[in-house]
């Protein structure tokens, strides 16, 4: 079976079943080409993580709304964004989705953070670059940074802007 892996963790895949489009543009998967439903898909992605090769990001209906980012050393996260650099990231400790349906924008920085461990408590600081995900707010009238993913390797920071921008 082929497996298509995320970039962010080379070690870590997601096996695949034949995906299929049609000339309207809709993603089918599947030996019978019938479109699955989300829920299905999402837990497809996530109960068959297995160990491959590097190769691209997932492909597949799920992705136009998903970013799947696997449990991996090299990706911290937040949901408590804090100005002047101060905020404290955490390990991603297990695999997830993120759904990008309800973002406002996604914004990126690059510069030096704090990491906590598994605990929850300072650790180090570390260069790396962000992922700020936007929200609006209806009741305060604003944007705000509804969650933060720092990534510490470079290139697994490229990988998710060329997925992203593909969207």
């Amino acid at each position: 079976m082929d497996r298509l892996v995320h970039p962010a963790c080379p070690g870590r895949g997601f096996p695949m079943e034949s995906v299929m489009t049609n000339p309207t543009g809709q993603t089918f998967m599947g030996d019978n080409c019938k479109k699955r439903r989300m829920t299905e898909d999402v837990s497809h992605l996530l109960n068959n993580v297995n160990v491959t090769s590097h190769t691209t990001m997932p492909s597949v209906s799920t992705s136009k709304s998903f970013l799947p980012l696997p449990k991996c050393d090299r990706i911290f996260h937040t949901e408590e964004w804090k100005p002047r650099g101060t905020t404290l990231f955490l390990p991603l400790l297990e695999d997830i989705l993120v759904n990008l349906k309800n973002l406002e924008q996604i914004s990126f920085n690059r510069g030096t953070y704090f990491v906590a461990d598994n605990d929850g408590n300072y650790s180090r600081s570390i260069e790396g670059e962000t992922l700020n995900m936007w929200r609006y707010s209806e009741q305060d009238r604003h944007l705000y940074i509804s969650r933060t993913f720092l990534f510490t390797h470079h290139q697994d920071f490229l990988d998710v802007q060329e997925y992203l921008q593909s969207l």
